[in-house]
């Protein structure tokens, strides 16, 4: 049996064409929460990752004010090509 932390999660979904993102508390989808976008596979890595972030950042968004802990994401935080993911909320790139 799983111990109950009450503590808010965002689970995130990265396909070809879309991303999901929705929040997860004690193993619970809360589907209030569950966002879905397009994303064009041909965009360029800065576009993609602002998409990515984008709806990440709104999903995080949703979360009651003082279970959300997560900084926001920002492509422009990070350089063109991310190797290592020394942070979680690093979206590491393929490098060209």
């Amino acid at each position: 049996m799983s111990k109950h932390t009450n503590e808010i999660a965002c689970g995130v979904d990265i396909g070809g064409t879309h991303i999901s993102a929705a929040l997860i508390r004690d193993h619970q989808l809360l589907t209030e929460t569950y966002r879905r976008m397009p994303v064009d596979p041909a965009a360029d890595a800065r576009t993609l990752l602002d998409t990515w972030a984008g709806l990440i950042n709104t999903v995080i968004g949703l979360a009651p004010a003082a279970e959300a802990t997560a900084a926001p994401l920002s492509a422009s935080r990070y350089p063109a090509s991310v190797s290592r993911c020394p942070d979680p909320l690093i979206i590491p790139t393929a490098s060209r």
